[in-house]
């Protein structure tokens, strides 16, 4: 604009010009497109929609999304950028676009990159990569993935969760670098999935579950070599997962609470059980627990119980004949997995709605053994047995004394069986005499945990008779007839 002057109608020959500048608007934000490793370093991509009043653009980073700081800056012309020393572990990534005032866009969508080393110890440990794409190798591990069995694998690859162990004497290290990945769709087969993770805490309420095939089966984590529930997907972590049905699951890195929309387990988050008293079992550090119910529970609430496939090489794993937790108001066959004895078992107190006691019975090789737990008190388990297996008493039946208790049958032939029980561990020595006193056998001569016991007595090679059975336990004494009639 030119602007003329005059004064006292003389113009002035001087005419000043004017300028107006157009205001800069605020910029468009990019979006981020792909983030590579590239020989140790990060590799950002993005796309702009628009370069209008864009001059250059700024590179934030930060260890997550809640401490972003500039790293560097770039040009109008740039469309990607290198991060030569990226930081270990999982980093989030973002930027914005920036005008000649120093204006900055809205921020853009953010990705994770993932520079870390993942380890195979001389422990099976359950992991899973958590980058968007891409395999890796362990030339001196064993690795096994899962469909209905374990089977080897050479590799891992994203979104799947492996048993790793070294085979060498040394840890092996795996390093894994790219971008992280930030949502995965899993297709589930009926019953137990062994599934990867992401690059950040996914909780597993907000998994969605558009074919409803998953129950209140709780998802599982290996740690300290023994299973442990889990209410977040763990980065790098494998997971145990159950479905109900062949079908499809989405977890995606909430940055935001999920859509009231969405399909999502909002009911599936981890039961309290403190209502159930825990029958516990551990040694050398190791742990598990199996819950007892006095009242039974249909199939719907036994599926909160389940278990996942044994390990590889279990330390301590206990389980029911049908792989759950839970003893359901009957006997119950329990398997024990264990590489050391003895394990220590204790019963949780119990409250006033669960009134009973535990009995354990062991046999091995013919000899049987029971023992009782009142709520509260612990003993061991010594030895691997053939078989074992829990019921559910009433207090009042719990064994409080030494004692030897009627063999059968009675008559017999050839054998009986002669059983006693044990208030607590003493020695004990069961003695068989014909009626001129003289003794035919030695069927105990040491010391025996409490509990009840059996033993079986063979008269095969002695005459029909009268036989008396003498039963000595600590301070108690105690004798018994039995005829043996051929």
């Amino acid at each position: 604009i030119i602007v003329s002057i005059t004064v006292d109608d003389i113009l002035l020959l001087d005419q000043p010009e004017i300028v107006f500048e157009a205001e800069d608007g605020i910029p468009n934000a990019p979006q981020l497109v792909a983030i590579e490793a590239t020989d140790g370093s990060a590799q950002l991509e993005w796309t702009v929609s628009t370069t209008e009043y864009i001059i250059g653009f700024r590179i934030y980073r930060g260890s997550s999304i809640d401490n972003m700081s500039i790293v560097n800056e770039t040009d109008v012309t740039s469309r990607s950028y290198i991060d030569s020393n990226p930081l270990s572990g999982t980093s989030s990534y973002a930027m914005t676009a920036v005008n000649r005032n120093g204006e900055e866009s809205e921020i853009s969508n953010i990705k994770t990159f993932v520079n870390t080393n993942f380890i195979a110890s001389k422990e099976w440990q359950l992991v899973s990569i958590p980058v968007k794409t891409g395999t890796a190798e362990m030339e001196l591990a064993t690795i096994y993935n899962f469909t209905d069995r374990y089977e080897l694998s050479s590799s891992l690859e994203s979104g799947k969760g492996y048993w790793v162990k070294t085979r060498s004497y040394e840890d092996e290290l795996m390093p894994v670098a790219g971008e992280g990945a930030d949502s995965l769709t899993i297709e589930l087969n009926r019953g137990w999935n062994l599934i990867g993770s992401l690059s950040d805490d996914v909780d597993v309420g907000t998994i969605s579950d558009p074919d409803d095939i998953l129950t209140n089966t709780p998802v599982y984590l290996y740690k300290g070599n023994s299973y442990t529930e889990t209410e977040d997907i763990i980065p790098g972590a494998g997971h145990w997962m159950y479905a109900s049905d062949n079908g499809n699951v989405t977890m995606t890195i909430q940055n935001s609470p999920p859509a009231a929309s969405d399909h999502v387990l909002a009911d599936q988050k981890i039961l309290d059980d403190t209502v159930l008293p825990v029958l516990r079992f551990s040694n050398e550090g190791r742990a598990a627990e199996v819950y007892v119910s006095n009242i039974y529970m249909d199939q719907s609430e036994q599926t909160r119980y389940y278990l996942p496939p044994v390990s590889p090489e279990p330390m301590l794993d206990v389980r029911t004949r049908s792989h759950t937790k839970l003893i359901n108001n009957q006997p119950t066959e329990l398997i024990i997995d264990s590489d050391q004895y003895p394990i220590r078992v204790s019963l949780d107190e119990i409250d006033e709605m669960h009134q009973f006691a535990i009995r354990i019975h062991a046999e091995k090789e013919g000899e049987k053994r029971s023992f009782d737990l009142l709520p509260g008190q612990s003993d061991q388990i010594t030895e691997e047995y053939d078989r074992l297996s829990v019921e559910l008493v009433h207090p009042d039946d719990v064994v409080s004394e030494n004692q030897l208790m009627p063999n059968y049958p009675n008559p017999f032939n050839p054998t009986t069986t002669i059983q006693y029980q044990l208030r607590e561990q003493t020695h004990v020595m069961i003695e068989v005499y014909d009626v001129i006193g003289r003794r035919v056998k030695m069927l105990a001569n040491n010391v025996q945990l409490s509990g009840q016991h059996s033993v079986e007595f063979d008269g095969r090679n002695l005459a029909s008779g009268l036989y008396i059975i003498r039963f000595t336990a600590g301070n108690v004494v105690d004798i018994r007839k039995m005829t043996l009639v051929k």
